[in-house]
């Protein structure tokens, strides 16, 4: 019996509205039913169908498998459903096809989505849920999905799965998330059969999303009818339409500014195209198995026409960047033309730019490969790379650079020199550094675009001149950059007075180099870096610490006694305070957080320093929102609780955390110790919660309530107030110091969560701790709790 395919296509058309934002989610019946009706849901024409399939067949993909494109069109016919029977519960859209007793053939059908959002769709993630059925058991299946996405001129990029066996799975929910600005078929979760790519394609001007089915239907026993029908046909099922930010945390932004000189005299190998290809590191360090590609956020293309790039993912956080700028055959770059090209970057936790190698291309072959005899450089020209390493991220030794590490590089590592490795040596270099605001104030509204020899913007920069054993890097004492070599920007060289480099400034370096060109004469070019420091979205805590930046002596409490709580991450370390790099990408206390570089020292959102230690002023993070009904009450050698509420982001539901908390019962300063009741010989320790775990959260400000412990206070300090700490992070306590100090953070740091201060009088009378507290100790509040308060109602009240 012959088989009959079958395909269904998605298409959400962006008309001319623009919004603020790409994102936008269709997940419930009412939100589909809603489309419908207003005609935003309609069905696909046979042109538009055609198009798709051309383009599968003009622009596939490398690593994949080709994309079946044979099938007629048929019109669709679109409901919406409450659940997929026995496949799924979830409310969505059905699409079915054809009619009872359709005739042999193959057969294609597709609907259109028009929705008024921004088309830039750099740095966003689509998610599709699709349940592919199989309808009976003679081979009537779905075999293959895909989802494109389409930019105003028409240009597609776009991915398929196969379905069945080692593909996604029939009459199951998989929910597909598509990186939308990557290529390949890694850009997606689960990754993809195959892939397709329309070089014009540009991800800021999308206005359609296209996804199809190939589904073979085989007669028979009866297959299983479309959701709420009888008569059987082809059809599937979708929901959850989501398009959101990454899941990353926010990127740090780099760039790559030479200047190109076309130093070929043929006119018969005058190019018309250049191609510039690099390796960059980029990942989420506390997510790493989720892909956190880099993101493109402007190129410079001087007087080239056209521009392409692609990104494919290598493994292990690298990815393989390809950028071509061309111009017709017919209208090529003459000689001796300097061009100033370039590329700005978001990347994730790491600053790396390898393997850079750039070269003249006429009609896309490379110059070097057509050239009798041979070119000097064959065709290419001089690019450096560069490693950043973050001192957030890397916290280098005491005394270095807070920035890190910045190498220059030339080559690819390799000993062995490559094709296209030109030795060069580095005849001026400069260092500027500036807050966003001066680097807009200084060079306007795209500062980027200003980083060019022509520019009079850059050359008024507060530039710093290198030196090198205290003479300036110059035409008589270069920098030599043999292939495969490198150079330390930080370390290698001095500057005339200290560059301090606060969390978000941009770093810019300029650099002037000289080799002998592809017309075999000595040349020097201009290239500039353009280099973010970590934007200091850190979290600590705020009670005072003597370890500090600014080595001064701080006290607490009445009595002045030496503050020694570990707070400060930098600074006088071990013990390291706890320090959160991305607070609010994981669960966090209360609901809010601010973010700072460091405890006493750096930028601040609040924006005061948490810790000022030359003043001794502390308790200066205005967002220790966490704990609920300050102040708590803690009766001395007694059980008590205090409840504290959690913000779980949505990117964040389904992690485990841990919460700990330390208090100050006996006034000394730290959070070390160990009580016993004089008494009832009962032991308080001032580790009072203990790696609570909290499981598997579910989005949203949640309330929990902290195991039961004793408290404790001295009678002289019934009325004094009291450091109390509280972390909430991704691993259980260890701590840091010798001995480990009660409170401090793993030297590594956390990758996310909160640590919250407090200092308060606590309520410390038995009368006062009633109210809504768990007056039994057995971890409820509840009528043996209100019997203790009645009791105690009667003891004490007239």
């Amino acid at each position: 019996m012959k088989k009959l395919l079958f395909s269904s296509i998605l298409i959400l058309l962006i008309p001319g509205i623009i919004c603020a934002e790409p994102y936008f989610s269709k997940q419930g019946a009412a939100d589909w039913q809603e489309a419908l009706d207003a005609g935003f849901i309609r069905g696909l024409t046979p042109s538009e169908w055609d198009g798709y399939m051309n383009q599968w067949q003009q622009f596939l993909g490398p690593g994949g498998v080709p994309y079946p494109v044979d099938t007629q069109f048929l019109p669709p016919e679109l409901y919406v459903a409450e659940n997929a029977g026995d496949m799924d519960e979830q409310p969505g859209l059905v699409m079915a096809w054809g009619e009872d007793g359709q005739s042999d053939g193959d057969y294609a059908s597709a609907w259109v989505y028009e929705y008024g959002v921004d088309p830039d769709l750099s740095g966003a993630v689509i998610q599709i849920t699709v349940v592919p059925p199989q309808y009976g058991p003679t081979g009537s299946q779905v075999n293959t999905v895909s989802f494109g996405i389409r930019d105003m001129n028409g240009a597609i990029r776009s991915w398929h799965w196969v379905c069945g066996p080692g593909g996604i799975p029939w009459n199951t929910p998989t929910t597909i998330t598509i990186n939308a600005w990557m290529t390949g078929i890694g850009a997606t979760t689960p990754s993809a059969s195959g892939f397709m790519n329309n070089p014009a394609f540009d991800i800021t001007k999308v206005i359609d999303f296209i996804v199809d089915e190939n589904a073979a239907w085989v007669g028979g026993a009866a297959p299983v009818p479309p959701p709420g029908q009888s008569v059987p046909k082809p059809w599937n099922y979708w929901y959850d339409l989501i398009v959101r930010p990454s899941d990353n945390p926010e990127g740090m932004t780099v760039g790559f500014n030479p200047e190109i000189h076309q130093d070929i005299e043929n006119p018969d190998l005058w190019p018309n195209d250049y191609h510039m290809e690099f390796v960059v590191e980029s990942y989420n360090p506390f997510n790493p198995d989720v892909p956190a590609p880099p993101i493109l956020l402007s190129h410079i293309d001087d007087m080239f026409m056209s521009f392409d790039y692609s990104i494919t993912p290598l493994g292990d956080g690298y990815y393989q960047v390809e950028m071509d700028w061309s111009n017709p055959v017919e209208d090529p770059i003459p000689y001796c033309t300097v061009i100033h090209l370039g590329f700005e970057l978001e990347v994730i936790n790491s600053n790396v730019i390898l393997e850079v190698k750039g070269w003249w291309t006429k009609d896309g072959e490379p110059v070097g490969d057509i050239a009798e005899p041979n070119l000097p450089n064959d065709g290419f020209t001089p690019l450096l790379g560069f490693r950043v390493e973050d001192g957030m991220i890397n916290p280098p030794p005491i005394g270095m650079p807070e920035f890190g590490y910045l190498t220059l590089r030339n080559g690819d590592g390799n000993p062995d020199t490559s094709q296209g490795e030109i030795p060069v040596e580095i005849v001026q270099l400069e260092l500027a550094v500036l807050s966003p605001e001066e680097l807009a104030n200084q060079l306007g509204d795209y500062p980027f675009g200003e980083l060019n020899s022509s520019s009079p913007l850059q050359q008024e920069l507060p530039w710093q001149p290198a030196l090198i054993d205290g003479a300036l890097v110059g035409e008589n004492n270069p920098v030599n950059m043999p292939p495969d070599s490198f150079f330390d920007v930080f370390f290698d060289i001095d500057l005339p007075e200290p560059t301090p480099i606060d969390a978000g400034d941009f770093v810019i370096i300029r650099e002037k180099v000289r080799f002998t060109n592809n017309n075999n004469m000595v040349e020097e070019r201009w290239s500039w870096h353009m280099h973010e420091a970590d934007n200091g979205e850190c979290d600590l805590g705020d009670a005072p610490d003597d370890t500090n930046a600014a080595f001064a002596p701080m006290t607490t409490y009445p009595a002045a006694v030496a503050a020694k709580f570990p707070t400060t991450y930098q600074n006088g370390s071990p013990p390291f305070g706890p320090i959160h790099f991305w607070p609010a990408s994981g669960p966090y206390l209360g609901t809010g957080v601010t973010l700072e570089w460091d405890a006493d020292f750096g930028s601040d959102e609040d924006p005061t320093n948490n810790i000022i230690p030359v003043s001794n002023t502390a308790d200066k993070d205005f967002a220790d929102d966490g704990i609920i009904g300050m102040p708590l009450s803690m009766p001395k050698c007694e059980n008590t609780a205090f409840d504290y509420r959690v913000t779980v982001p949505s990117a964040a539901a389904g992690l485990s955390v841990y919460v700990n908390a330390w208090a100050d019962f006996n006034r000394d300063g730290d959070w070390d110790d160990v009580i016993v009741c004089q008494d009832s010989g009962q032991q308080v320790s001032e580790w009072i919660v203990q790696d609570q775990p909290l499981a598997n959260l579910s989005a949203g400000v949640q309330t929990f309530t902290t195991p039961p412990f004793y408290s404790w206070h001295p009678g002289s300090a019934d009325e004094e107030p009291m450091w109390l700490r509280i972390t909430i992070s991704p691993l259980p306590f260890t701590g840091s110091g010798d001995p480990v100090a009660a409170g401090s953070g793993p030297p590594g740091g956390y990758t996310y969560g909160e640590t919250e201060d407090y200092l308060f009088v606590p309520v410390t009378t038995e009368g006062d701790t009633c109210d809504c507290a768990d007056l039994t100790g057995d971890g409820f509040v509840d009528l043996s709790d209100l019997a203790c308060m009645a009791s105690q109602w009667l003891t004490s009240c007239p």
